[in-house]
């Protein structure tokens, strides 16, 4: 997706979000069973801010930021006014600090177009009211888990993600969405990608679903699984070290 609609994505998302916070912030949010909706926008405020840090300083900034006792909803759209304003005064080729090797504004933009869509799903699922997820923002979403965030999390957190494949024996998950496919490879020293031949499971819907699934919230029935489940557990459960 090209930066101009993953801005746009992220505006729209970001401005859903803030009005389920207002209708809804004591609700029990059922992907994150600690918060209420008001948690979830403070959660999302702190991304922000820590963003705006990130490009501002370019260095890597302290997490999480300092909030204060400002109202959560005025907090969420008070990072989001802000940040969105220098997305806006940035070319997407500026430099920032990001935890890849990618170190430019628009890796964030990226990355907080699919921080704000998780999550405002997980806000209308407490609710109780949804609405879809942009199919080409959704399918960029399963690649960003599968194709950035999870080699980070090996990267950085090896032994985590080695911890959690502690029974794992070179299984193959395919997932599949929007024409596209990833594969990981689980053994006891980590993650592999992209190996050949046929997998011992496939993960497989449309996209919206397959990026819930990928960062482990419900998907509903839009998900079909196939093969071992022993494999897709463990492929989940690597997953998980890297999603919240």
């Amino acid at each position: 997706m090209t930066p101009e609609r993953l801005l746009a994505e992220f505006r729209a998302n970001a401005e859903r979000l803030a009005a389920v916070v207002a209708t809804a912030p004591g609700a029990p949010v059922p992907s994150c069973p600690d918060w209420l909706v008001s948690d979830l926008a403070e959660h999302v405020a702190m991304a922000y801010l820590h963003k705006v840090a990130a490009i501002r300083e370019r260095t890597q900034p302290e997490w999480p930021p300092e909030l204060g006792t400002v109202d959560p909803l005025v907090l969420l759209r008070d990072a989001y006014a802000e940040l969105s304003a220098l997305f806006e005064a940035h070319d997407p080729a500026d430099p920032a600090w990001t935890w890849t090797d990618d170190q430019t504004v628009g890796f964030w933009i990226r990355r907080m177009a699919h921080e704000t869509a998780v999550h405002r799903v997980d806000a209308e699922q407490a609710a109780g009211e949804r609405t879809p997820v942009d199919p080409g923002l959704a399918a960029d979403g399963v690649d960003e888990m599968l194709a950035v965030i999870l080699p980070a999390v090996q990267r950085h957190w090896p032994d985590e993600v080695r911890k959690v494949l502690a029974g794992a024996a070179g299984e193959v998950v395919a997932i599949r969405t929007g024409g596209r496919e990833w594969r990981l490879e689980l053994s006891t020293g980590g993650v592999g990608f992209g190996p050949a031949g046929d997998p011992d499971a496939t993960v497989e819907g449309e996209p919206e679903s397959v990026l819930l699934w990928v960062w482990g919230r419900d998907p509903g029935p839009g998900v079909t699984v196939t093969g071992s489940g022993d494999a897709v557990t463990l492929a989940r459960a690597a997953l998980a070290v890297g999603s919240q």
